[in-house]
């Protein structure tokens, strides 16, 4: 706990400590994993309020818009247990990710340093969600009326969702200073942990951020084109 205290105000120190193997990743994703729980607690009547305002939403049935809004509640919880399980597993995927990167690169960290790198930097997109989510309930949640209204830190707030793609919304919305904070903190992670030059991570680290954020964006596009097909648009 206090590691990932300290990634967030001296950073230097924390990645030493990783590097003298002093900086345990498991006990760091248990704290985090819960902190995402707490918020997804929260974000429950986010994802109820889209579904009242969705066009589809609202082509059923009074009866069949009780019984979704029943089923929904009954598996919410399921749900996040199955996204905090599904969590963990893309950590360990991207931990795998980054360090094969730095084996290519001929970096001398370990699979245990790399995993600490990111889990202890993963700290601050936590934290960059309880800062949106706050910025929603500040704002009202009756002013959700989509999906493009729920990310308030990204510059897609610069832009009419209805002017461009929602692909491209998308895109936008994954860039902010957290997101920025983030990547910068993986930098000088890498290059401190696994010894390789400033420029070996700061590629390896644009390639993941690449691949993390092309995920959302696909499902963005494949959204866009089947309420498309659908005639909702």
């Amino acid at each position: 706990m206090k590691n990932l205290i300290g990634i967030i105000y001296q950073p230097k120190k924390v990645f030493e400590k990783i590097v003298n193997n002093k900086g345990g990743w498991i006990s760091a994703i248990i704290v985090i994993v819960l902190l995402l729980f707490i918020i997804a607690i929260f974000n429950s009547g986010v994802s109820e309020q889209i579904m009242n305002k969705s066009k589809i939403f609202q082509r059923f049935s009074s009866d069949q818009i009780a019984t979704i809004k029943a089923t929904a509640h009954k598996m919410k919880y399921i749900g996040m247990a199955i996204s905090s399980i599904l969590f963990v597993f893309k950590i360990i995927l991207l931990g795998l990710l980054l360090f094969g990167g730095t084996l290519l690169f001929k970096g001398k960290a370990k699979f245990g340093q790399i995993m600490s790198v990111l889990v202890y930097s993963y700290i601050v997109i936590v934290l960059g969600d309880c800062v949106n989510l706050f910025a929603m309930y500040m704002r009202g949640l009756d002013a959700i009326k989509s999906t493009n209204d729920i990310n308030l830190i990204g510059i897609n707030v610069f832009f009419n969702c209805d002017n461009i793609s929602n692909a491209l919304y998308t895109f936008y919305s994954q860039i902010n200073l957290f997101q920025v904070w983030f990547i910068s903190l993986l930098i000088i992670g890498l290059t401190l942990v696994a010894k390789i030059e400033i420029w070996k991570s700061t590629i390896l680290v644009l390639v993941y951020w690449l691949i993390i954020t092309a995920l959302p964006i696909l499902l963005a596009y494949v959204s866009e084109m089947v309420v498309r097909n659908a005639g909702v648009m």
